[in-house]
Parts: structure tokens; sequence; C-alpha cells
């Protein structure tokens, strides 16, 4: 573990290059050697603000489909690359990191003439244990398909030596260590593309295990060999949107959770693209993606298809200062002059800074905060708190400068054409373009919450995936404006396995500190009497409001007991605090309290007069995503509304995954069947299964066989609420009324 230390914000640095996606093979030269000129003049234009550069990050599809001659073809353009470091920073030329890309393969010829879904024959899982008698074959095909790029990995000149590198299971996974300014930093590099073994669009069907980080890692114990360094990074080809559902509960629950690794590095999508989490406690991750380093896009002129050459790269910085790490980078994209509204004319091509989908000062972006540095004490981002265990509470104090939530038609305006809009697996930050709907419920929330002399308590309740941590994303937004309001957020999910009320109360206490400015000794121990002292003091000047994600999830900890909702009920009840609740759940808090004592004997949900379910979006709402947000970001059609309305109904998650592939399938002009559809929403669709309470399915499946269901029932009642069953009493989706009749016996 590194030791604690002064830090010396001249040193405490590192810098690096950001490639991905040369495509290249021998034919294309070419277009390399007229690139060349340019790319190298920006190069030495960004050297001089952000060099020298200690590593070259290489995401992936270095070569067009990953034969021998391509890959040797590639040392050319690293060699030229290597002269112009050598010339711009003698005797300090970095190193570079690499990993495959789903071009830097050999797709088996075996699996592309079987015409089978490659991901339903085999199990990464399987395999990664290294049990050969279950994965022989698939072990035998990734190593085959990759021993090219494999050989060209071993014999590239500018990777680190094998003391500095550690390789791991599969070809293209590797742990490197490094000692830069004063960090100790920590690469890992993992193959996203160990299944992309066929043709077809994969978005949401990839796999990244666990296993192959921490199989990369020296005594294959990834999270202690995370803890020896003072920063470690994270390279991939693809991003998270395209693992599956699984993968993705993998990827951050076992890889990059406790805030292992600040920063994310991928490229596959051609194009600029950054955010930074702000997950409470210490899982805050930066995502850069990376422009095609030599792309090509599809566009349409006069009716005829025809293919754009795109150029671009990034450079970026992560730097250690006043205990806390913070990255930086400069996106960069070619662009010419030239004829018509696409400069596909004469003129040479320009680098200059990448500002689509990025927010720059000058060109670069901002310092952005992303988790505290294990080198010295733990300082985090602005807004959040620091709390290294137990609950943590993220802060919004309330400012008449603040954004707001926008307008629809001002967020529909930020749409960008030709850029996938549509989420998958995640909630809609706050003004996201594709929250449509729920006004009535909004503007009802905002109005209890906003109620004088004090807030009224809300709770929203509905289903998995129906979009409460959005619309509270959206509440808190909209609350942002007043500056009497200060709003604490925490999610249960997040919450550790040991946590109780003592631990709460002291959590919550140094949240409201922190949002007022406050000093605080971080030793005292806090109970609910200090905390309820301290909103009151306080009161006078603000409105506080505690938002409580996943509240359902406080029944499976036993330290929270009957006392605990009483003691929640009376902050609320006490007209000298000026504190409601805004809480989400799976079941109505009066629900909860039929079937939960302590709940039902503190009468806690006595204090919620807005008790708003969270269902189906409307006709209309689906409308809006499926026409005006879809004209906005293609000029091509929707292929098929009968597969939206049969696969996802109305059901706002399911319809965004629908429309993303159904958009990715139309730009690649691929044809997506409704049985590739059910077979990306299967993992999904046993999940929903598996929340069903023994009484619920067998009410689902009665259903389904058209027998009697007593529609009076409370459980009937529930999931019609939830949107589980849609008002004519049919369960909400065809598809999944389908999935559950085949798989409703061994899934439950």
């Amino acid at each position: 573990m590194a030791g604690m230390r002064k830090l010396n914000p001249q040193r405490d640095v590192v810098k690096w290059l950001h490639l991905s996606d040369l495509h290249f093979y021998p034919e294309r030269r070419w277009q390399w050697t007229s690139l060349k000129s340019h790319l190298f003049k920006d190069l030495k234009h960004l050297h001089a603000k952000s060099g020298p550069w200690d590593l070259v990050f290489f995401t992936g599809d270095l070569s067009k489909s990953g034969d021998t001659a391509q890959l040797t073809a590639v040392d050319a353009v690293l060699d030229d690359l290597w002269g112009l470091f050598s010339e711009l920073q003698p005797g300090s030329e970095p190193k570079l990191l690499a990993v495959p890309g789903n071009h830097d393969l050999e797709r088996p010829a075996a699996l592309q003439s079987s015409g089978v879904d490659y991901l339903e024959g085999y199990d990464l899982e399987a395999a990664t244990s290294r049990d050969t008698s279950a994965a022989g074959q698939l072990i035998n095909h990734i190593n085959a398909a990759f021993t090219n790029y494999s050989n060209w990995w071993q014999e590239c000149r500018y990777r680190p030596d094998d003391a500095v590198l550690s390789r791991g299971l599969f070809p293209g996974d590797f742990t490197a260590s490094f000692n830069i300014r004063d960090i100790r930093l920590g690469v890992v590099g993992l193959n996203s593309s160990l299944l992309q073994l066929t043709g077809g669009n994969y978005e949401g069907k990839l796999v990244v295990h666990p296993n192959q980080f921490y199989c990369a890692c020296p005594n294959e114990d990834g999270p202690e060999w995370a803890k020896e360094h003072d920063v470690c990074l994270l390279l991939t080809h693809h991003p998270t949107s395209w693992l599956n559902l699984t993968a993705r509960d993998w990827f951050e629950g076992c890889i990059t959770d406790q805030g292992r690794f600040p920063l994310h590095l991928y490229g596959h999508q051609h194009e600029v693209d950054t955010k930074v989490t702000a997950r409470a406690g210490l899982s805050f991750k930066g995502e850069w993606q990376s422009s095609a380093l030599m792309g090509e896009e599809e566009i349409e002129i006069d009716g005829e298809k025809i293919n754009r050459p795109s150029f671009g790269y990034a450079v970026g910085e992560l730097q250690c200062t006043n205990g806390q790490t913070q990255i930086r980078f400069w996106p960069r994209t070619a662009t010419r002059p030239g004829r018509g509204p696409y400069n596909m004319g004469a003129g040479e091509w320009r680098f200059g800074p990448s500002i689509d989908r990025v927010a720059l000062t000058d060109d670069v972006s901002e310092w952005q905060p992303v988790g505290p540095y294990r080198g010295g004490p733990a300082v985090a981002p602005p807004n959040v708190s620091a709390n290294p265990i137990g609950c943590w509470f993220d802060v919004t104090v309330g400012n008449s400068h603040n954004t707001g939530l926008r307008p629809q038609d001002e967020r529909l305006a930020k749409i960008k054409s030709n850029q996938n809009p549509y989420f998958a697996g995640a909630s809609l930050p706050a003004n996201s373009p594709v929250f449509v709907g729920r006004q009535r419920l909004m503007r009802n929330a905002r109005e209890c919450l906003l109620a004088d002399p004090k807030p009224l308590s809300v709770n929203l309740f509905g289903e998995r995936r129906m979009g409460k941590t959005s619309i509270l994303n959206q509440l808190t937004e909209s609350l942002a404006t007043n500056p009497e309001v200060v709003v604490l957020r925490t999610s249960v999910q997040s919450w550790d396995d040991d946590v109780g009320p003592q631990r709460f109360y002291g959590q919550l206490y140094r949240a409201i500190c922190k949002a007022l400015s406050l000093s605080q000794d971080e030793q005292t121990s806090v109970d609910f009497n200090a905390v309820k002292g301290l909103l009151r003091a306080h009161s006078r000047d603000h409105r506080f409001i505690v938002v409580i994600d996943e509240f359902d999830i406080l029944l499976h900890y036993p330290a929270f007991q009957k006392e605990f909702y009483w003691n929640l009920r009376s902050l609320a009840d006490d007209g000298q605090t000026r504190l409601g609740y805004l809480v989400s759940s799976r079941q109505s808090l009066p629900y909860m309290g039929e079937i939960h004592a302590d709940i039902n004997g503190s009468a806690y949900w006595n204090v919620f007069p807005e008790i708003k379910v969270v269902a189906q979006l409307t006709e209309d709402d689906v409308t809006v995503l499926a026409n005006a947000i879809w004209a906005k970001s293609t000029a091509t059609h929707l292929p098929d509304v009968a597969m939206l309305s049969h696969i996802a109904g109305n059901h706002p998650a399911f319809v965004q995954m629908t429309l993303r592939s159904l958009w990715s399938a139309a730009r690649d002009n691929i044809a997506l069947a409704d049985s590739d559809m059910k077979r990306r929403l299967k993992d999904y669709f046993k999940s929903l299964w598996g929340y069903r309470t023994e009484k619920e399915k067998t009410l689902l499946r009665n259903i389904c066989h058209g027998n009697d269901c007593q529609p009076d029932t409370l459980q009937f009642d529930e999931l019609q609420q939830r949107g589980i069953i849609d008002e004519t009493g049919a369960l909400f989706s065809v598809a999944f009324a389908e999935w559950m009749m085949q798989h409703s016996g061994d899934a439950s």
C-alpha cells in the first residue's frame, strides 16, 4: 500500500496519448501517409501543452481483420509515431499498452458457416474457471482467433518489458505497474471482444468476466493488487453498454467497485464521449471514449450512401494533489473545409477540439475530480460526501443560478444527429433528452416538497426499471433552483452489510454539515437527537429533503427496527425541522407496512400524504420516443413499430432498450428479428420474474392460461398499479408472457 507523504503538484502527474480504431491494412497505407502530416502537426502543437507523454493507450481495432500481414503493417504506423516521440521528448519515449478490438481477430470459419448464435452455445464463466471439460471448445476458439494478435503483441518493441507486464487468462488481458513522477500507477487491460467471433450486432451481448481481471494480477487477487497502487486505470475496447446485463453487474460489482478504477478508457464507437459518475461513497469513475484514429462513417448525400473518413484521438492527464485524483483531457477531431454541407470537398484536414459531446475550456476539458488519492488524505469531489464506510449521502444545495429541469422542447433540442439517443441499462441523468412523460407525477411531487411551511413527504413506488431513479434525478435537478432547499440523497443499495441506525445518523449529520459548510468532528459519535438538533438550528433558512432510493432494501437489515422508523417519522412530524422525505421503493409504504411489523408499528408511512405509482408510460410518451426523438437523431425510418409494442409494451426501460437496438440495426442496415430482441432481453425478463412472490407467480400463470384470477385480490391490484398487468388484465408485454410460459417453471 502506498505510504502517506507530502504531495508535489509538479510531480504527481501522469500523461498519455489515447488512440483507438486505426483499422489498418497494407492497402490503406496511402490514407495513413496522407493523414500523417496533419496529425503530426497537431501532435506537436498539443505536446507543448500536455507533454511529455508517459504512455500510449491503444484501445483496440489496430487492424481491419486481424491477419498477420495487417498487424505487421501496424508496426510501420507505430514506427512513424515513435519517431515523432523521439523528436518531441528525446530520451523519454512512452510505452505502449494495447487491448484488442473486434477487428483484431480472425473469426473462426466454422462459426461463420454454422449460423449459430455464438453466445447461446458457450459459457465464458466456465472458460474463466479453466473448466476445460465444459468450455474447452470455447477456449480453443478464443485462443485461435487471437493467435495473430498475441504473436504481434509479444514481439512489439514498444510495449513494456515482462517485468512490468503480467499476462492474463485470455489474449489481450494484462496488468501493468509503473512508477511515474512519484505515482505508483496500475493499468489493467481486458479483452472485451472475446465473444464477438461472428458477424452481426453484439451491442448488449458481450461479456467481460471478473476472472479476466483477477487472473491477470499477481497471486490472482485483483483487489489486493489495486491497493498496492496509488491510482489504477482500466482499458477495454467496448463501452460497458455493449455488455449484457449479467456482465454489467459483474463489471460494476466485482471489477470497478470500491472506486478501484477512477478512469475507464475505451473506443469502438468512433466518436468522443466523456462522463464522470459520482456515486456516493468511493465509487467515482470517469469514462472516456476516444474518436477513431482512422474511422469511416456512412452518410447519405442526394440519396446515395457513401463512406466519409473520420480522424481523431485524445490526450489525457491525471493529477494527484491535496489528497484527490483529478483528470482532464484534450479531445481532437479532424475536419476540412470543402464544398457542400458534409465537407467532402477539397481542402486540408485540420485537427481541432472535439466539442460535440464534451464541455471544453479553450481546447481542454476542465479538471474533474474522480475520487481520493491513496497516497494522501481522501478528499471527495464537490457536492459528494467523502464517507469511506456506512451509508453515504450526496448533497445538493439549492441556488437560483442552477440550471434546473429544462422544458422538454429544450431537452429535445440537445439530441444530436447520427448519435443513438436511447439509453440501455442505466437511469436517465438529469435533463436527459429521452426522459419523457411523468409530468403530473413530477408536478405533484415538487409541490409537496416545496409546500409551506414545511416539505410534505412523497413515496414513489414501482417495479425495478420503471424509472424511479430517473425521476429522482429529474426532481433533484428541479429542486436545485430553490435557494432554501438542501437535498440529502442516498441509495440503500450502496450501504454496507453491517450498517445500523447509529451509522445512518452519523452520516446524515455529516452530510448536513457539508451542505451548510459547518465544521465537524469526524470522531464525535452522533445520535438521533444530535441530528434533530442540527436540523432545528438551521430550519429558519433551509428546508431539508432526505431522498432514499431503494428504501425496501431496508427490510433486509435486522438492525433497523421499529424505533428507527419511529425516529424517521418524528423528524418529519416535528414542525421545527422543516424536513420531508422523497422515498422510492418497489412496493408502496402502506403495502410494506402490512408485511413488516416494524414499519406498521411505527406508522412511518403515515407521514406520506403523496404516494405515487411509477408504472408504464402512456401511448403518447412512447410515440414521442419512437417518433420525435427518433426523427431528430437519424434520417432512417423506424423499421418495425409492431416489434416495439410486442416486445416492450409501454415499459420505459424495455422501450428504451428496444429502440436503442432498432436504431443501431437501422444505422447498420441490418434487419433485427423478434427472436434477436427477445434473446437480448431474456436476462431482464428472468430478473423481472425472479422478483415475484409465489402468490404473484401463481396469479401471472393463471392470467397467461386464461384461468379465473379473481381480479379483486390485493396481488392483482398491486401488479396492475405497478404496470406488470395492463388495464385489460393482460401482461404488459406479449414477449414477456411468451418467455414466462416457456421458462417460468425453471426460472423460479
